[in-house]
């Protein structure tokens, strides 16, 4: 985009490429419903509404950290894929050559795109994520089954939520899809915890929830 002013005002020009629009929508397009959520809490009876709009806010969050990670790891191989390309970008940020470093990139990002990478990234992204948050939720569910301490067990679901996301990101996996996967296994399967520990655990939760929202 380029935009000239006359001689009354200031010249200001300005390029973005396709690539670095989808890069910013990515960052910006996550959804953040707090004061939403907020107030369908203080109405028990959309308490299933508010959960909804809880999880689907975190899928946004996972897809839109998916396509951010993807458009930048396009970005990054078309760098490593041509030389020239680092230098023309130098001049791009000294109003050299904006043009064609543009097209360059955009045409890298084109020849990187095809089926069988989209269909790789996706495999090592979310397939993984999923089958890590699963087989984790799985161990946990079979040591909360062995203990009858709520604190301990409200600690252990923490441990794993970190251990998931970071075994998933240390292999270029989603944690933020791991991490879901993990919540929903062991919802669905509450019994595993003590009397104690579904109080103690819901109230943590909400605490830690809120936190990260409010940051």
């Amino acid at each position: 985009m380029y935009w000239y002013e006359n001689e009354y005002t200031t010249d200001v020009q300005t390029c973005w490429t396709w690539d670095q629009a989808v890069l910013y929508s990515a960052v910006v397009s996550a959804t953040d419903p707090v004061s939403v959520v907020s107030l369908l809490k203080s109405m028990t009876s959309l308490k299933t509404l508010s959960t909804i709009i809880e999880g689907e806010s975190l899928l946004n969050d996972a897809a839109a950290i998916t396509i951010y990670t993807l458009v930048k790891n396009l970005i990054y191989e078309a760098f490593k894929s041509d030389k020239n390309l680092l230098q023309q970008t130098r001049a791009t940020l000294l109003g050299i050559n904006a043009e064609r470093c543009a097209n360059a990139i955009r045409f890298l990002i084109k020849r990187k795109i095809t089926t069988i990478y989209l269909l790789k990234f996706v495999l090592k992204t979310i397939a993984t994520a999923i089958v890590i948050g699963y087989v984790m939720a799985h161990i946990t569910i079979f040591a909360l089954y062995r203990m009858e301490a709520g604190e301990f067990e409200t600690c252990i679901t923490i441990t794993m939520s970190y251990f998931v996301y970071l075994t998933c990101e240390a292999i270029e996996a989603s944690g933020v899809i791991g991490v879901v996967l993990l919540g929903l296994t062991l919802n669905m399967n509450r019994s595993c915890f003590s009397v104690s520990a579904i109080n103690i655990s819901k109230q943590t939760w909400e605490l830690l929830a809120y936190i990260a929202n409010s940051l």
